[in-house]
Formats: C-alpha cells, structure tokens, sequence
C-alpha cells in the first residue's frame, strides 16, 4: 500500500486491493488435525495476480555501480566478481547500507538470520570482515542455496550432485 500511496494509484484501486490484502488468516492440516486459524501478517496469496507484480514492488530498489544484483521472488542476491576478496566486502557492505535504506523506507522488514555470505573461490581468504544489515553481522557459509542449488565456496557442486 505505501508503494500505491506512493506512485499515486486511484485511491478507489488501493482500497480494492487493501481490502483483497486485509483480514486474510490460514491454518494447517495434517490428516485430520487441524490447527488454529492465525492471521496473515504480509505478503500476497499465492498463484494469485498480485503475485506477478513484484517486479513494480522493487523497480526502485538501488543498485551500486560495483554490485550486481539477482532477484527471484522475495530472494534478493548482491554479488561481486573480484580477485579482491576484501575489497569484494567492501563493495557488498556499501550495497547493504543503500538496501538497509530502502528496506527501511519501504517498510520491508528482512529476517538477517535467513541471510547468508560467501566468497567462491579455490583458496578460502582469511581475516575477512563481516557484512552486516540491521545492525546484524550476516554468517559466511561454507555453502549457501540459491533457487534450489546447494553452491560451495569452491563451487565444485559436489554436495549438490549428491
């Protein structure tokens, strides 16, 4: 609704869709037991119209001259290709701090404990700094998965293979 508000929809469409978006709950059932019914605090319903439109969600998310970015469905990448590992930080965290900003002003809250970094190459480098969002430092990992695919940090996609 801020993106609507911001853009300056018809007001007779942001309450249409405010209304298709409020008041919506779920449960889970497994065999016969069913849970209770909880609300649904964000998103859109899935398989539905909205769902598509996420790419005018984050036309506006910033961009760094020294960054690229991927984005797939809520997953959003920020990744560097350098021979530099640690000036390659330096360019992530910059690109985090321009996010950590939009994510603010857009009212996007991020869960930093799903987030995860690497740096792939063949010589793991040491003493490199974290990269940190909300204040948070974000874990390397010896693995990370992206759209369904385990990648190692010498990108020898054994695990995935397996």
């Amino acid at each position: 609704m801020h993106k609507l508000l911001q853009y300056k929809v018809l007001d007779s469409l942001i309450h249409l869709l405010n209304s298709y978006l409020s008041n919506r709950t779920f449960c889970v059932q497994v065999d016969d037991q069913k849970s209770s019914t909880r609300p649904i605090k964000a998103g859109v319903p899935q398989g539905s119209l909205l769902g598509h439109s996420s790419s005018q969600y984050v036309n506006d998310i910033p961009k760094h001259q020294d960054t690229s970015l991927a984005l797939y469905a809520d997953g959003t990448v920020v990744y560097v290709f350098s021979t530099q590992p640690k000036q390659t930080v330096i360019y992530i965290q910059r690109h985090m701090e321009l996010l950590q900003d939009w994510f603010t002003k857009c009212k996007i809250k991020v869960n930093v404990t799903k987030c995860a970094a690497d740096i792939f190459t063949k010589k793991h480098p040491t003493q490199i700094t974290n990269i940190r969002l909300n204040n948070t430092d974000i874990p390397y990992k010896q693995e990370v998965k992206y759209l369904g695919v385990l990648l190692d940090h010498k990108l020898s996609f054994a695990r995935h293979i397996k």
